[in-house]
């Protein structure tokens, strides 16, 4: 979902191989998980035990949206700072959140419902559509504008400064999910909600430096120590953070965004593919190109197969094979023929 810029930045092999995985991992979620557990369910979650469909669907599949976003500001930060380059990003995110969120609710919703929403109120209208993404699949432009400007303002600050405020918004992301239950507020943990992804801003800026870089080489350990913390976090998700306000939001019991975890887990992903120097093949180049237009049109393909998928009579994993590799491949044939209709930058 990371998208070229016209700015000129080193080549990070590793990075095409997480846009291809975790791209497909966004098609996956959206088609319904790997095998979704009791956490998925009102009245079992509570004595529901963890299982390895868990793992993969909270600490896998949902690290995507997270990584991508570390992807996007981690590349902002290695270049220099400024105003004029803050503005274009934020000006193509903007037109990118602004033509995929409309085009999306009028195609689920209508244009009569459109007009309604329109006619919001003055403080309503602002969350539902920059916050929110319009309740649609596109808030992670709505956390992309929140983040760069984060970015480069963390990118003028002492590296001291920068840990600290990772730090913090981690501590943020930490207590929301009991702030939430303490004050029955599940917006707190609803998974479009900026104060998810703060940290990533922060920890885009502090993994440009000592000790995950070291003369501009990265080290190994910083993220085996970011894995290891995750794996140490994610004790929070299935504990303290289950609970049923989350489904008033959400639809399983644990919050998607609000935890530490994956976070860490994000962390240790990206800056680890930063290690990687091997080229990848012509396949995941061509994935990675394509990962920002998957994300774009996937929801649009995902509606004709929900369709097409009672006809079939599918269920289980077959379902999910069928609906997910149908998604990719009209998608990635969609991305092959839109730009000779659509503004080259809205898909790559």
């Amino acid at each position: 979902m990371t998208s070229r810029n016209g700015d000129s930045v080193r080549h990070i092999d590793g990075f095409d191989n997480l846009r291809a995985f975790f791209s497909i991992c966004v098609v996956t979620v959206h088609s319904g998980y790997i095998a979704p557990s009791d956490l998925f369910d009102k009245l079992r979650f509570e004595s529901h035990v963890i299982c390895w469909s868990d793992i993969v669907d909270f600490d896998v599949l949902l690290l995507a949206v997270p990584v991508f976003a570390l992807i996007s500001c981690y590349l902002f930060a290695m270049k220099q700072p400024g105003d004029e380059r803050l503005g274009q990003r934020l000006l193509r995110t903007s037109r990118l959140l602004v033509f995929w969120m409309l085009l999306s609710f009028l195609s689920e919703k209508g244009l009569n419902a459109s007009i309604q929403k329109l006619g919001l109120g003055i403080l309503e209208a602002p969350f539902w559509f920059i916050i929110s993404a319009g309740d649609t699949i596109f808030y992670f432009f709505s956390a992309l504008i929140v983040l760069l400007p984060l970015t480069s303002f963390a990118k003028r600050l002492k590296l001291r400064a920068s840990w600290g405020l990772f730090a913090l918004s981690l501590a943020i992301v930490g207590f929301l999910p009991l702030i939430a239950v303490w004050l029955h507020v599940p917006a707190l943990v609803h998974h479009a909600n900026p104060l998810n992804f703060l940290p990533l801003a922060f920890a885009a800026v502090v993994m440009q430096a000592p000790p995950f870089k070291r003369n501009g080489q990265a080290a190994v350990w910083p993220g085996l120590a970011a894995l290891a913390a995750g794996g140490l976090a994610t004790a929070l998700d299935w504990t303290v953070y289950r609970n049923g306000i989350v489904f008033e939001v959400n639809a399983f019991a644990v919050p998607a965004y609000t935890r530490p975890s994956v976070v860490l887990l994000a962390v240790a992903v990206v800056h680890l593919a930063t290690l990687i120097r091997r080229p990848c093949g012509s396949v995941v180049r061509f994935m990675s190109r394509h990962s920002l237009a998957l994300y774009c049109i996937h929801p649009f393909v995902l509606t004709v197969v929900y369709r097409i998928l009672p006809r079939l009579q599918l269920a289980g994993p077959p379902r999910l094979v069928v609906c997910a590799t149908t998604t990719v491949i009209a998608s990635y044939a969609l991305a092959l023929i839109l730009p000779s209709f659509l503004r080259k930058d809205l898909l790559s």
